[in-house]
């Protein structure tokens, strides 16, 4: 994908960056919806595992972020790191407020919303791995070691 998208011109580069960064984001939560469904396709048939509504919810707070992060900086032409810190901190918001709403339900009894926290904290880190890991794969030579 990164070939195909470098010989486009900088400037649809920075058009199409945030469109295709959440075009992406919605095809990977339509995935999860597909796999889910045949999850449920397979179980009737005789055999796998159910794939629940709470397991999707789950896998989808820790890929959100994974997608959003690399499409963005696959997409951007300069300043990837950047652009890449940015897009993850769409998710950092999000969790700050999620984390402020588990916080609460907890004591009400519903702990549903603190994994919900846990797992988009766990994305966030595996996106801002992805990020670090395309600014060391373009300057190999700014870390030492």
């Amino acid at each position: 994908m990164e070939k195909f998208v470098a010989s486009w011109p900088d400037w649809v580069r920075w058009v199409c960056l945030l469109p295709a960064a959440f075009a992406a984001n919605l095809i990977s939560i339509l995935l999860l919806e597909l796999a889910q469904l045949l999850s449920l396709i397979g179980h009737i048939g005789g055999g796998g595992i159910i794939l629940t509504d709470s397991m999707k919810m789950v896998a989808q707070e820790a890929v959100e972020p994974i997608v959003l992060a690399y499409v963005a900086i696959t997409i951007a032409p300069k300043k990837k790191f950047v652009v890449g810190i940015i897009s993850i901190s769409f998710f950092i918001i999000l969790f700050g407020l999620g984390f402020l709403v588990a916080i609460i339900d907890v004591f009400s009894g519903n702990v549903k919303g603190l994994l919900v926290a846990m797992v988009r904290i766990i994305g966030v880190l595996f996106a801002l791995a992805i990020v670090n890991g395309k600014r060391h794969k373009q300057n190999p030579n700014n870390y030492p070691g």
